[in-house]
């Protein structure tokens, strides 16, 4: 039995020395395996910062780009009013200009046929003022005519006078 006692321990030996040695390995295993780990685990936790840092970057940029939006969008109805606003003036100032040129082209129409009147009138004025100079050159050949007539209507009744003079002297008449 001291064999086996013997054996037994030295078995024992044997598994406490294999055991401390797997123990060994497998500690410097995975403490191999451990820095690795934690060396990949240190790299994807600076990736991770990092994409952190640049998410809250494009997240500030979202975020300003939003408010760039809806300043644009503002901005976009603003100018939309103001357009349609403008628009529609523009609309009623060219009705207003055509209403306007319509009684532009009618007032020219008036002037033109005015104008014509006119110079019909001043024609038909004309003629007129030529006729009456012609009355007036017959009135005053008229009115030569007629102190020419009296002239020689005194002429004759002074003669007359004197014929009849003459002949109550020459009759002797009572």
């Amino acid at each position: 039995m001291g064999f086996i006692t013997n054996n037994a321990n030295i078995m024992l030996l044997f598994l406490i020395v294999a055991s401390a040695t797997i123990l060994v390995a497998a500690t410097v295993y995975f403490q191999t395996n451990f820095n690795a780990l934690n060396t990949e685990y240190n790299d994807k936790l600076a990736k991770l910062n990092e994409v952190s840092r640049e998410l809250e970057a494009q997240e500030a940029i979202l975020k300003k780009v939003k408010e760039e939006l809806t300043l644009k969008s503002v901005r976009e109805s603003e100018f939309t009013e103001k357009y349609t606003g403008i628009k529609s003036e523009k609309e009623q100032l060219e009705t207003t200009k055509e209403e306007l040129e319509k009684k532009k082209a009618d007032l020219e129409a008036d002037i033109d046929e005015a104008e014509k009147r006119l110079i019909a009138r001043t024609q038909e004025l004309e003629s007129k003022e030529t006729q009456l100079r012609d009355k007036d050159a017959q009135i005053a050949s008229l009115n030569n005519d007629i102190t020419l007539q009296k002239a020689k209507t005194k002429k004759a009744e002074k003669d007359l006078a004197d014929c009849v003079d003459a002949k109550s002297k020459l009759c002797a008449c009572p």
